[in-house]
């Protein structure tokens, strides 16, 4: 019989498992997906009840569907389905190797309910012991998918950055990011096309409720018009790694769909650029 102790010790070796297991991604970006792709695998163990809480503390935000702590949300026994797993096709890891951020694919379901899908993106910190945990969390639900993503996996250029040790410069750093993204609200009011014209890298991602995911910034572009979406933002908070290249933003925004003022959420992923303009690599919507 597979005894308690040995159970748990394999639990561990998933989490600790070295870079090199992850075959065809760069190292460094390798070991956040190795750790994301085994937290799901352990969810598949253990259901996605007690891996949300073994990778979650007290730093952690979930979106259910508004940004809440995550410890006190699985604290009240949330009603989680019964059967989850996910897949990153999207990951990017900072050059102080303590933040990261993957995206991708997730199905989930209850028992006696039908299989339901969507996206989910997950920010990450690795905690005092070298292991990645849960920053934020958020998912969305669309139909089944039909096309599936090539992987995006971005890889730090160098490990070069400045140590800052001030927290007034930290703070500084993380007012630059909030304030670029209130200017592309602020563009978004006058102007839709331009706002994601110049925001967008060209290779960035959307994700919007029942809808498959767009990927690069024409098509993002195309699916806009098409879609005659009015979307407006207004930025509630960000974070960036210790290394600053990287960061989040998330708030609240309000979208005009088929002559309806709807309500969502927003989180943006942002990367700065070789011209030190900071672009928005991956954005993803939620229903209120």
């Amino acid at each position: 019989m597979f005894k308690r102790k040995n159970y748990k010790s394999l639990r561990s070796l998933l989490l600790l498992w070295p870079l090199w297991s992850v075959a065809q991604t760069p190292a460094k970006v390798g070991s956040l997906i190795t750790s994301d792709r085994h937290y799901a695998k352990l969810a598949a163990v253990d259901g996605p009840y007690k891996v949300f809480l073994e990778a979650s503390n007290d730093s952690t935000i979930f979106f259910k569907p508004g940004p809440v702590s995550a410890l006190q949300f699985l604290k009240n026994r949330p009603n989680i389905p019964d059967v989850m797993s996910w897949t990153p096709t999207f990951a990017v890891v900072a050059k102080s190797m303590e933040w990261g951020v993957t995206s991708g694919s997730v199905s989930f379901q209850r028992v006696g309910a039908r299989k339901r899908y969507g996206q989910y993106l997950t920010v990450w910190e690795r905690d005092k012991n070298s292991i990645w945990k849960m920053l934020l969390r958020a998912e969305m639900e669309h139909h089944e998918p039909k096309n599936k993503l090539a992987p995006v996996w971005d890889e730090p250029a160098d490990d070069r950055y400045v140590k800052l040790r001030s927290q007034a410069r930290l703070q500084q750093r993380n007012e630059l990011v909030f304030s670029t993204d209130q200017l592309m609200g602020t563009i978004l009011k006058a102007d839709n096309p331009t706002a994601y014209k110049e925001f967008l890298t060209d290779d960035a991602r959307f994700l919007f409720p029942w809808e498959e995911p767009v990927q690069g910034k024409p098509a993002i572009q195309a699916f806009l018009k098409k879609r005659k979406l009015d979307i407006k933002t207004t930025p509630i908070k960000v974070d960036r790694p210790y290394s600053g290249e990287l960061a989040y933003s998330y708030g609240d925004a309000k979208i005009i769909i088929d002559n309806l003022v709807k309500p969502y959420y927003y989180i943006r992923i942002w990367k700065v650029q070789t011209d030190f303009q900071w672009k928005v690599i991956l954005e993803m919507y939620m229903e209120k």
